[in-house]
């Protein structure tokens, strides 16, 4: 992975490779840059960076990421803003979160102080072996490239998490021998807190979402029902009596889709069974579907399926024949 850093309002700009400690001009390059305002320690399976532009001239610092690895990220002060394909988000005082990257982040920090430890991949591989159960929100966030690992929310750094990062950085100042492997234990536990606080906002978010489990089984009936004469998000949620938001939630956490992507799969999936039914058109079948075009209804279908509905139909055909001979 590279970073680049570089003042706010200027052109010039410093660029390194972390998670690379066998170039030895990449060190000495990060070594020339470490002051008061910027450090940096890298290892093969770890890098640390710090950057803080609360005490520059310049109160608004560039950093750009790219390549591929798991960034844990500690706001300290000030704010950080993010730009992930295309996407703004933003960091605020005393927040956390993990994000896997694989590509461009570009992030502004605004009289920041910002901490930042970039995981290999390799290095998460064999932490999620060794700690399946632990490390199962990382090991599901390949994906989710450029998003927090921690969905609902970033979460608010604790006193301990805030000790432990101070434990970090004078280990890595005082560059002793040996002190490598004691940082190594002291990024896993920061991790460990991170997971940890992680679960424990997610049950409290459950136990809330919960008692929505009903409204949700009538929402999917509604949708189900309403099928060729698609209801809108407010529609629905009006229907069940929650907010948008709520349903939006909800319904995901019960059904593991958001309500349109639930919608998408149940219109195809009712459509692979019409397409059974051979006194059915492909218009007809796209239509019952709720689609109104039967040319999206077959793209859509090709995208799913990876075969046309009319290929998928004469299939079918095929080997009910061979049966029938059988």
């Amino acid at each position: 992975m590279r970073v680049k850093v570089w003042a706010n309002g200027t052109s010039e700009s410093v660029s390194f490779s972390l998670l690379n400690t066998e170039c030895r001009e990449e060190k000495e390059r990060i070594n020339r840059l470490n002051d008061e305002h910027f450090q940096c320690y890298s290892t093969s399976m770890y890098s640390i960076i710090r950057l803080d532009s609360s005490a520059k001239k310049a109160s608004k610092v560039m950093c750009e990421f790219e390549g591929s690895g798991f960034i844990m990220s500690f706001q300290k002060k000030g704010r950080t803003s993010c730009i992930v394909n295309q996407k703004k988000g933003s960091m605020h005082e005393k927040q956390n979160n993990i994000f896997f990257n694989n590509g461009l982040v570009r992030c502004r920090l605004t009289e920041a102080d910002c901490f930042r430890i970039i995981l290999s991949e390799s290095y998460v591989k064999v932490l999620s072996e060794l700690y399946p159960k632990a490390m199962i929100p990382l090991a599901n966030a390949h994906p989710k490239h450029g998003k927090p690992v921690f969905d609902y929310s970033h979460l608010n750094t604790t006193l301990e998490i805030e000790q432990t990062i101070k434990s970090i950085e004078d280990l890595y100042l005082l560059q002793q021998e040996g002190n490598e492997m004691v940082i190594e234990a002291k990024i896993r536990e920061l991790l460990y807190m991170q997971i940890m606080q992680h679960a424990k906002v997610l049950n409290k978010k459950d136990l809330k979402i919960e008692k929505y489990k009903k409204q949700m089984q009538i929402a999917r009936n509604f949708i189900e029902c309403n099928m060729q004469e698609l209801p809108s998000l407010h529609e629905i949620a009006l229907a069940v009596g929650v907010c948008d938001t709520t349903l939006k939630i909800a319904f995901k956490y019960f059904y593991g889709k958001t309500v349109f992507g639930y919608i998408n799969e149940y219109r195809l999936s009712k459509a692979r069974e019409l397409l059974f039914n051979p006194s059915y058109s492909i218009s007809d079948v796209a239509f019952l579907s709720g689609y109104k075009h039967s040319s999206h209804f077959s793209a859509a279908f090709n995208q799913k399926y990876g075969i046309t509905p009319n290929a998928y139909r004469n299939q079918y055909k095929e080997i009910s024949t061979m049966k029938k001979v059988v």
